[in-house]
This record gives structure tokens, C-alpha cells and sequence, in this order.
């Protein structure tokens, strides 16, 4: 038979690097974006159940959490400078305990365009926080709204209870309808 001839890996043999920080560039499907990172927006959340948690693959190497609870529900304002159709990308972890949310701005539902790998599809308003078998950090991205400047309040409703971790929302301009 054959034989292996490398000793077997133990937890000693194996080590995991500290991976470098980085931010998010304007670039690509970004292009021109703005950036808004939920832990920057923290002391506007009224719930005193977020907190922040270490996750390497963060581009600052932690989001901010909270366990979700059925009913529950947490708002914050977010700024817009100027009059314009924009598009509402949320970099949120998904993992096997994830909560079911739904998104609203200003009340009405933000119905999903871009589900980034995730287990929702475009059109549902009901958002699975969930990976089956690993964390993992996805971009969700929701259909254009038409926004005046001010502030304009954005809502997580809890459907089903569970983890909710959030990195940043990330915001463009869409031309056009």
C-alpha cells in the first residue's frame, strides 16, 4: 500500500497569519460610492444589545453584532447630501445561526436586487443572515430609491431570531430609471 510521507498536521503546525486592514475602494461595481461603516454609525443604535466583534476577514477586522429577537428591531439615520436615486448595498454576516431580517427605509421595504452569493434572490424583502456551514461576509445590494437630502431613517426588523453582524453600507448613484 501506499504510504504518506509527511508527518500528519497538528494544531502546533498550524498557523493562521494576521491579515493586513484594508478599506473599501470606489471602484468597479462601486465605482463612486460612498462608504458607511455600520461601527462609525453605533452610537446612533438604540438597542444596547450591539456590540463589536473580532472577524478577520473584515476590512477592519470586526463588525458590529447583536442576537436579533423575533419582533425586535433597531434604526438609524443615514445622511444624504444632495437629491438623487441611489442604490443601498449592506456588507452583512452570513453563518449558521443567522437571523431572518427584513430592511426598510423611511418604512416601506427594500426589496432585494442583488442577493452576492448569498441564499436570498432578487425581488424577496424577507433577508436570510445564514450560511449553512461557515461565516462568511456578503454584500447585499437592494433596488434604487429616490432619496431627498436629509436624514432618512433605515430599519432592521427581526422575522426570525438569531446573530446579525454588519460591516458598512456602501452607497451609489443611480442614473437614469
Amino acid at each position: 500500500g501506499a504510504e504518506d510521507d509527511a508527518p500528519p498536521l497538528d494544531p502546533s503546525s498550524c498557523i493562521i497569519p494576521k491579515l493586513p486592514r484594508w478599506e473599501p475602494k470606489a471602484i468597479g461595481g462601486a465605482s463612486g460610492a460612498e462608504f458607511m461603516y455600520f461601527e462609525d454609525l453605533l452610537p446612533e443604535l438604540p438597542n444596547d444589545d450591539w456590540h463589536k466583534e473580532q472577524m478577520p476577514l473584515a476590512s477592519r477586522g470586526r463588525v458590529i453584532c447583536c442576537s436579533m429577537r423575533k419582533g425586535g428591531s433597531s434604526t438609524l439615520g443615514l445622511r444624504f447630501r444632495e437629491a438623487h436615486k441611489f442604490a443601498i448595498h449592506m456588507v452583512a454576516v452570513h453563518r449558521p445561526d443567522g437571523a431572518v431580517i427584513r430592511a426598510l427605509l423611511d418604512g416601506q421595504l427594500l426589496p432585494l436586487a442583488d442577493a452576492g452569493g448569498s441564499d436570498n434572490r432578487p425581488g424577496e424583502t424577507e433577508l436570510k443572515l445564514y450560511s449553512p456551514r461557515s461565516t462568511r461576509l456578503l454584500s447585499l445590494g437592494f433596488e434604487p430609491r429616490d432619496l431627498t437630502p436629509g436624514i432618512h431613517e433605515l430599519t432592521f426588523e427581526c422575522l426570525q431570531p438569531g446573530h446579525m453582524g454588519l460591516e458598512y453600507l456602501w452607497l451609489t448613484q443611480v442614473e437614469g430609471d
